[in-house]
């Protein structure tokens, strides 16, 4: 079994479309894989992480041929958070994707023919928009972070200045976490099953001065 894991298969793949979830879709030994941080008409030396009868999981080892489409993530935690997929993927990239996703679910699923799905109408700025955010709290050497999940785990990559959520619940989070602080109190710590905060909820609205605050508590 160490063997393996130390010895995990490395190849040279084309991806040539993206998933529902934005990871990019290649084939190799007649399997389907799912690579993250891969763009279609991208060429990369991809390492297989997991293995499953009929698809197989990897990641980016080196990249060998760059899409023209490819931009780099303002975000420096994009890699390891879970928060978002497709930084690295042009604005105008990303609007294709959506239209293409549309239109897949109406021919493949749906068995529509011969239909035209228009290209997906932009926003002006495509950032800071989300108007719900939901982050878990943690203790971390000491200090207390809110982030996200990265992927398929539940280890926490603090995030201080998403790019996507709306600016004022960023100030709300600052303020919850400085107030745990100044009042002593924990967050929820999984492990040890102490804590009293697991997570934050926020809503806000684009037509309304309102805003939401919801507090996961263990009490």
């Amino acid at each position: 079994f160490l063997e393996a894991m130390m010895n995990k298969l490395q190849v040279s793949m084309e991806c040539y479309d993206l998933s529902f979830d934005g990871k990019g879709v290649v084939s190799y030994n007649k399997k389907i894989g799912f690579v993250d941080n891969l763009l279609p008409g991208e060429r990369a030396v991809v390492e297989i992480t997991y293995e499953k009868k009929d698809t197989f999981f990897g990641k980016v080892v080196s990249l060998e041929k760059a899409s023209d489409k490819r931009i780099v993530p303002l975000c420096p935690s994009f890699e390891k958070c879970g928060g978002c997929a497709l930084m690295h993927l042009s604005y105008q990239g990303q609007l294709e994707y959506k239209r293409k996703k549309v239109h897949d679910a109406l021919t493949r699923i749906g068995g529509f023919k011969d239909i035209n799905v228009n290209m997906t109408v932009g926003m002006d700025d495509p950032y800071k928009y989300r108007n719900k955010v939901q982050v878990p709290l943690k203790l971390l050497k000491g200090k207390i972070v809110s982030g996200f999940y990265k992927e398929k785990s539940h280890d926490i990559v603090p995030v201080e200045n998403c790019y996507i959520e709306d600016e004022r619940a960023e100030k709300i989070l600052k303020d919850i976490r400085l107030l745990i602080k100044k009042f002593k109190l924990k967050p929820y710590d999984e492990d040890k099953r102490t804590g009293i905060f697991r997570h934050v909820l926020i809503r806000t609205s684009h037509y309304f001065e309102e805003i939401m605050v919801t507090l996961v508590t263990t009490v």
